[in-house]
């Protein structure tokens, strides 16, 4: 009986520490969803006029811009 109660207990606790885990990394992943349009935004309104880009090299801007911002945050 013991033996069972304290497989019980120690898989609810691993289920608790789970779950703790998950809601960090969905708040972290919503974060950062809700925040690539105002990256976005930033990059087309400050970055890429300065720097004039061709069509074909924007995205190594955006990309580059979006790490840093990403480092920053997080």
């Amino acid at each position: 009986m013991f033996k069972l109660l304290l497989i019980k207990e120690f898989q609810r606790l691993k289920e608790i520490e789970t779950n703790q885990y998950n809601l960090e990394w969905n708040v972290k992943r919503i974060l950062t969803k809700t925040n690539y349009q105002i990256h976005i935004d930033a990059i087309k309104n400050h970055i890429i006029p300065i720097k004039s880009y061709s069509n074909d090299k924007e995205w190594l801007v955006y990309a580059e811009e979006a790490d840093l911002l990403n480092v920053a945050l997080f």
